[in-house]
């Protein structure tokens, strides 16, 4: 029995999209691409909400910022103070708010194209920190990795003078996410 041109053509043009799908994931995940196709993974945003962890009430973090959700702290869009409570829902609002936040404030200073890792490193750092200027300087100028690898683990490791080893902890995992192959 012979199939229809139309099912002929539908299973050509579904294997062409599966196949299209796999290399533009694969080349992601594999290959420096331009900032402005990349987005934060999956990966990096539940490493992320697994080191900032809900809390749906206000608290202040160690530097006594008024904290809420996954680490969000006050912005225009989402204010927090004391009395503040939020729902799961928010929550997750919220976050893909500041991962887009982070995301954009990656891609406006990347000037070179980097691995997925590369990128998911940089949001995540972005995301705690607000975002290092000089980190992104040597980023650009494709400096020596031990020179990277050292800013990673010896800058936003402390608060009020004081080295927090959670902080330590988080700067050595994404210098090995930015380095991993």
């Amino acid at each position: 029995m012979k199939q229809s041109k139309v099912l002929q053509y539908s299973a050509i043009g579904a294997g062409a999209v599966a196949l299209g799908l796999f290399l533009f994931y694969y080349l992601r995940k594999n290959f420096p691409l331009p900032g402005s196709l990349l987005f934060a993974s999956r990966d990096i945003k539940n490493y992320i909400k697994q080191e900032e962890k809900l809390r749906l009430n206000a608290y202040r973090d160690p530097g006594g910022v008024w904290t809420i959700g996954y680490g969000h702290t006050s912005d225009s869009k989402f204010p927090v103070n004391a009395n503040s409570r939020i729902t799961q829902k928010e929550a997750n609002l919220i976050f893909e708010h500041d991962v887009d936040e982070a995301e954009h404030w990656v891609r406006e200073r990347l000037k070179r194209s980097i691995t997925q890792n590369q990128f998911d490193a940089l949001v995540s750092h972005t995301f705690n920190t607000g975002g290092s200027t000089r980190l992104m300087k040597l980023v650009n100028e494709n400096a020596h990795p031990d020179d990277i690898y050292h800013w990673f683990t010896s800058r936003y490791t402390s608060q009020n003078g004081q080295l927090l080893a959670g902080l330590l902890t988080r700067r050595r995992e994404e210098a090995e996410i930015f380095f991993a192959s």
